[in-house]
């Protein structure tokens, strides 16, 4: 019998609404959409809608740190560092 292999982890993005009405760019490692989604806390349709695969080297640096876990930073904060938890 073969052992599955296991499914790649990848890292989304997306703008999610934050506190006092700003908005944060969060991202997730995960293996799926659906899993991904989950973390976000959005349907699968508005995820397929407004997330996205990242190729940003931090958003990956910051995800892969912690699969499953959301990680985010203000979409104005430049040079501020993504931060666990969603802002």
């Amino acid at each position: 019998m073969q052992k599955a292999k296991a499914k790649p982890l990848k890292v989304w993005g997306m703008v999610l609404p934050g506190r006092k009405f700003v908005q944060v760019r969060a991202v997730v490692a995960a293996t799926s959409q659906k899993e991904a989604a989950a973390a976000f806390g959005v349907s699968l349709y508005e995820f397929r809608n407004y997330a996205c695969e990242t190729g940003n080297r931090e958003e990956i640096a910051a995800a892969m740190s912690k699969r499953g876990c959301v990680f985010s930073k203000p979409l104005d904060g430049h040079g501020v560092p993504y931060m666990e938890g969603r802002q």
